[in-house]
């Protein structure tokens, strides 16, 4: 990366940078020489071996250089790691998000179906229901049916009026029948009584219900209080890791501060030397103009300085020499502060690599630790989801099992009671059949024996005229007594007959009453629970879908921001070393730039020696 950044910049910028400007370069003026940069060499000597080391030194520089661009680009590839190392991390955090989304629409999808089968229970009580109002509309044809049968005793009763001693006689087997009828009635009322406590068993079974649902509340606000102690630790741990970020953040602080004091006292010395080139060159312009000043008088006063010549000229070898002494000094100087500064930089650069690897390795472990252990909280948080949502399921699936067979017990105990009901119904229809029908008999047979009667009479009478009407004068007493008879037991028995039926109704009446009131209100009060118990399971269900989407959301949104924290860091160590880099490459400029200068001071001397030699 740092190798293509410095390949792709624009051939301006292929210097280093550097924060002073370039001093302005030597007219045209002062030709360069050849050798050393002299225009007449003083001493033809040999090249020192000082120009050697310069050059080793300016490769090792380079080396040096080429050393630090690799450990950027070797850290720039340890930053890309880790940065696709937390892309991968983030890709695997949204397929667990997606999984437990597609856990979710599952788990919805199922609360769906057991919607649509409650609601298809809710149908089939619905249609029973309907069978049950079929039932009574039956019930009420039948009644209808009873009072036309009523009506046809009653004008039945009307032609029995002759039949009255004979119904009198069946007066107990009436009474027998009456009792047998008050056995029924108990035996209706046991049922009734049977009815009630199975009502009673049921509701006992709502209260262990009522119960179960208030035992999974409180199981499910425990389960609230530990995601909460959860969400809480996970907090810690958060705040624990900005803290420690913080203090990496002031060592990173404490490091700036090493370097800028570094380049304060690079920059102070450069100053330094700057200015000792200043004072030199100021030193250079003096001596140039008062050099100008000699040559003018040495040119008014040449005759009178030849024989002077021989003790200048050794006097200025003498100066050279000790020019060239202090050049060297300072030349000597300048490259031991040199090594010195890159022994220095060199050591920074190791130690704050060192650090960085370090802070890199353990931020690495730190990260893969904390990403463990939110796997396995996830793993854990689902396993124990869906064990819970198995439970709850079965939960469900039993309860409304046992629901669905009482309502079919209930409803066969009501079809049975209904079913004998009819048959009793039935039953006494067809007695009450039976004894009309004995009655309407027994009232032919009367009127046969009475014609017969009559018949002998007639034939008694044409033979015996005056014994004949004596006997039928007896027997019309006896016919008048016993018509009498008749018409008072007849009107005995139609009483007792309709006051036995209208208590039979009555009592039917009730009892039917009764049991559709009991019947319809155990129908609305399962209903009713039935709703409200799905009503609790659904605030329940969406009050977990709701926590379970605040806590991924809270768990997602604090990863992103770990994620993003993470990320800044990364990009400031990036920034801080790269500025290093830009600092490390801009010393060895700098040095190249005062090496330059002194070269061109050098020159400058040089030339102006043998201008001087040569006038």
């Amino acid at each position: 990366m740092a190798e293509q950044v410095w390949n792709e910049r624009p051939p301006g910028q292929n210097q280093f940078p550097s924060r002073y400007e370039q001093l302005p370069g030597i007219g045209k003026e002062s030709p360069r020489s050849p050798v050393d940069n002299q225009l007449v060499p003083l001493r033809t000597r040999k090249a020192s071996p000082r120009s050697n080391y310069k050059e080793n030194m300016d490769l090792d520089t380079e080396e040096r250089i080429r050393q630090l661009e690799m450990r950027l680009s070797v850290s720039e590839k340890s930053n890309r790691a880790l940065l696709e190392e937390v892309l991968r991390l983030q890709s695997d955090l949204r397929n667990t998000a997606r999984k437990s989304d597609d856990v979710f629409r599952e788990e919805r999808e199922s609360r769906q179906q057991l919607s649509e089968a409650i609601r298809i229970s809710n149908e089939l009580i619905t249609q029973l229901s309907v069978r049950i109002k079929e039932t009574e509309d039956k019930i009420e044809d039948e009644k209808a049916s009873l009072n036309t049968l009523f009506s046809h005793t009653k004008l039945v009763e009307k032609s029995v009026v002759v039949s009255q001693q004979e119904i009198q006689q069946r007066r107990d087997a009436q009474s027998i029948k009456l009792q047998e009828l008050k056995s029924e009635l108990s035996e209706n009322k046991s049922a009734r009584s049977q009815l009630e406590q199975i009502t009673y068993a049921l509701s006992e079974e709502l209260r262990t219900l009522r119960n179960k649902v208030d035992n999974q509340q409180a199981e499910f606000s425990n389960m609230i209080t530990e995601v909460r102690n959860r969400a809480r630790k996970l907090e810690e741990e958060n705040r624990t890791h900005l803290d420690s970020m913080r203090k990496q953040s002031d060592m990173h602080s404490l490091a700036d501060v090493s370097n800028t004091q570094l380049r304060g006292q690079v920059e102070q010395r450069l100053s330094e030397l700057r200015d000792v080139l200043m004072d030199l060159r100021g030193k250079h312009e003096t001596e140039q103009s008062e050099r100008r000043n000699l040559e003018k008088l040495m040119q008014a006063k040449i005759n009178e300085l030849n024989t002077a010549l021989g003790e200048q000229a050794r006097k200025r070898e003498e100066n050279m020499h000790t020019v060239d002494m202090v050049l060297r000094e300072k030349e000597h100087a300048a490259q031991a502060e040199k090594l010195q500064l890159n022994s220095k930089l060199s050591g920074t650069v190791e130690d704050v690599n060192k650090r960085l690897t370090a802070k890199e390795m353990k931020l690495k472990d730190e990260i893969q630790a904390k990403y463990q252990q939110l796997e396995k909280i996830l793993q854990r948080e689902q396993q124990s989801r869906q064990e819970y949502e198995k439970s709850s399921r079965e939960e469900a699936d039993r309860k409304w099992q046992t629901l669905r067979k009482a309502l079919e017990e209930e409803l066969q105990i009501l079809k049975e009671s209904i079913g004998t009901e009819r048959g009793k119904n039935r039953d006494t229809i067809t007695k009450l059949d039976q004894s009309i029908t004995i009655v309407e008999k027994q009232l032919a047979e009367n009127k046969k024996q009475v014609d017969k009667v009559m018949a002998a009479e007639i034939k008694s009478r044409k033979i015996h005229e005056l014994g004949t009407q004596e006997k039928i004068s007896i027997v019309n007493d006896k016919l008048q007594i016993a018509t009498s008879s008749l018409q008072q037991a007849i009107g005995g028995v139609s009483q007792n007959l309709s006051s036995s039926t209208e208590k039979i109704k009555r009592e039917l009446k009730t009892m039917l009453n009764e049991q559709q009131q009991g019947s319809t209100r155990a129908l609305s009060d399962m209903d009713a629970r039935m709703n409200a118990v799905k009503q609790r399971l659904n605030t329940m269900e969406e009050a977990l879908d709701a926590k379970v989407a605040a806590a991924s959301n809270n768990l997602s949104e604090r990863l992103s921001d770990r994620i993003e924290a993470i990320s800044k860091w990364q990009d400031a160590t990036g920034d801080t070393l790269r500025e290093l880099g830009r600092s490390v490459q801009t010393i060895p400029q700098d040095i190249y730039q005062m090496e330059e200068k002194f070269k061109l001071l050098k020159s400058e001397m040089d030339s102006r020696v043998s201008h001087e030699s040569d006038g």
